[in-house]
């Protein structure tokens, strides 16, 4: 966002988590070293409850570039909206607001590919992605191997710090975000059939560990099936035809990004029926563009952030737990 912003001529703020200040620290620094005058770009560290309002409405700021939680990107909208009397201009806000994510596996889809496909999808980052898979829709003809195979896959996954190069499931990102997702893995455990998670070990004493948990029959209207956890949580739906698929995958207010694992014959008499861009199956670095709908978002980033606005943008990245009131959270390398 900040990138495409000064490469259009802008002057920006650059506004990062308080929780991980120093990704944006680095970036700064690559700015500054590769010859951007003082103050076109401008590295501002914080707590998001007092800065991101202050920021937000400003009269000088043109542009709002949001990635965070639903609530506060509709908070920043509304605000936007307000003209104040020495405001020539009506603020543009691109508010990247989370994903509730499916990946349909269909009744001859490629098994292999699959299960690889959701588990990466589901666990890479510990689910800290707004992209995270973390729901599978599968066909009743393969459900019961695919679900096998998904916790087998489970089991193999490593826990341990993000500096090992060798560990596949690394902390969250602060306690905050460990308690929100154990709380909804308690709502989970009511809500599916039954579940799967390995032993963390004594991970869990050293730091903000949450191992991969594996909801199995998970109704679509099930919380863990329709709200953004943001943590390593996969619900694994049942349904019994494609046209299923498509209804539970377009079933929550969320549509911003998905994948379609087919047989030979794909998706494409029905594509114009799936609100996401549903051909990118959602690792963790997906080359596709996202098309996007619903309370996801409202416009892809460079669309808008490329024509000058001749003013201040406010460029905001965030790790967007649900419901959380900063307006800025941005994920550490680890879990972004």
């Amino acid at each position: 966002m900040t990138a495409a912003a000064l490469a259009a001529g802008n002057t920006t703020i650059m506004k990062p988590a308080e929780q991980t200040p120093v990704v944006a620290a680095q970036l700064m620094q690559v700015f500054t070293e590769a010859g951007f005058p003082a103050g076109v770009v401008n590295f501002l560290p914080g707590q998001g409850e007092v800065v991101g309002p202050v920021l937000v409405n400003h009269p000088d700021v043109a542009v709002i570039a949001f990635t965070g939680s639903l609530q506060v990107g509709l908070n920043i909208n509304q605000s936007a909206a307000q003209i104040l009397p020495e405001q020539h201009f009506v603020k543009r806000v691109i508010a990247e607001m989370g994903g509730k994510n499916a990946i349909i596996v269909d009744s001859d889809a490629d098994l292999d590919e699959a299960v690889k496909g959701v588990v990466d999808s589901a666990f890479g980052y510990q689910g800290q992605k707004c992209s995270a898979g973390s729901r599978a829709i599968v066909l009743e003809a393969n459900y019961d191997i695919f679900v096998q195979r998904v916790i087998e896959a489970t089991k193999s996954l490593t826990m341990g710090p993000a500096s090992d190069a060798g560990s596949a499931i690394g902390p969250v990102i602060d306690e905050e975000a460990r308690q929100r997702i154990l709380g909804m893995i308690e709502v989970g455990k009511s809500e599916a059939k039954s579940f799967f998670a390995p032993e963390t070990g004594d991970w869990d004493k050293k730091g903000f560990y949450v191992a991969p948990h594996v909801f199995v029959d998970v109704p679509p209207t099930a919380r863990i099936a329709q709200e953004e956890i943001f943590g390593p949580v996969l619900s694994i739906i049942r349904v019994k035809d494609l046209e299923e698929a498509l209804k539970v995958a377009n079933g929550t207010k969320y549509a911003l990004t998905g994948g379609f694992i087919p047989a030979a014959h794909g998706i494409s008499k029905r594509s114009s029926s799936v609100s996401a861009w549903a051909i990118c199956i959602s690792i963790a670095k997906s080359p596709v563009p996202w098309s996007t709908a619903s309370h996801s978002v409202g416009l892809n980033c460079q669309e808008l952030v490329l024509r000058p606005a001749a003013r201040i943008i406010y460029c905001n990245s965030c790790s967007h737990a649900p419901l959380r009131k900063t307006p800025c959270a941005e994920a550490s390398p680890r879990n972004r």
